[in-house]
């Protein structure tokens, strides 16, 4: 019998956390993992691509701010039919409530992924530190994440493992012809960083630009 395997994730859209999800789940999929997702806010990305194979997305509505108990029953409505073998959730939102729906809905496994090295504020970390007996794991996808997370006593140490954000090497790899036509397109001669990310404070620019600062000044060639 092929293993159940349901992510939960606070949204779907084309971000880092979100493209990561459906490539893992893609890829379960195709080796012959049972897989749904399920989203706690309206779906805005990659709902066509995860159904053509053959993955189920459902999403629990969620629109308002303020606290609402219906998202919670629907979800442990759909857990307690579909009895997934594996629950992953993403995100700070889907890790909290996959814990507590975990209470009125039980299920053998549970695996939490935090994607920043901070979720946002201190009461986000007291929360998963009381909730943290409903998970089975956490982990974080990156070591300087996992290490804040011990240290504000978010996680016991035991309980939580670095895994990178996995990279298709067969989609990106080095293309001498592509890159010399996108440096000639740019006017590019010499060596050039490129950071990739929206423009707010989890990304750190601060930090990247004051990096850039010193080296000029260390070396300005």
């Amino acid at each position: 019998m092929m293993k159940k395997l349901l992510f939960i994730t606070t949204g779907l859209g084309y971000g880092g956390a979100e493209t990561q999800l459906v490539h893992l789940a893609t890829r379960l999929k195709l080796r012959g993992w049972q897989v749904n997702v399920i989203c706690l806010m309206p779906p805005k990305a990659y709902v066509k691509d995860l159904e053509t194979v053959g993955i189920s997305v459902f999403s629990l509505g969620i629109r308002r701010k303020f606290p609402d108990p219906r998202p919670v029953l629907r979800l442990a409505r759909i857990i307690q039919k579909w009895r997934p073998d594996i629950v992953h959730s993403h995100m700070v939102h889907a890790n909290l409530l996959a814990r507590v729906v975990r209470i009125l809905a039980p299920f053998p496994v549970l695996v939490c992924t935090a994607h920043s090295i901070n979720e946002g504020g201190r009461l986000r970390e007291i929360l998963y530190q009381v909730t943290d007996p409903l998970c089975d794991l956490t982990t974080q996808v990156s070591q300087a994440g996992l290490e804040r997370y011990v240290h504000v006593g978010a996680v016991p140490r035991h309980k939580i493992r670095y895994i990178p954000n996995g990279v298709d090497t067969e989609r990106f790899k080095p293309n001498l012809e592509n890159r010399l036509k996108v440096r000639k397109e740019l006017g590019i001669d010499g060596f050039a960083w490129l950071a990739i990310g929206r423009f707010d404070l989890p990304k750190d620019y601060p930090t990247m630009l004051q990096a850039f600062a010193r080296g000029i000044h260390s070396d300005p060639s």
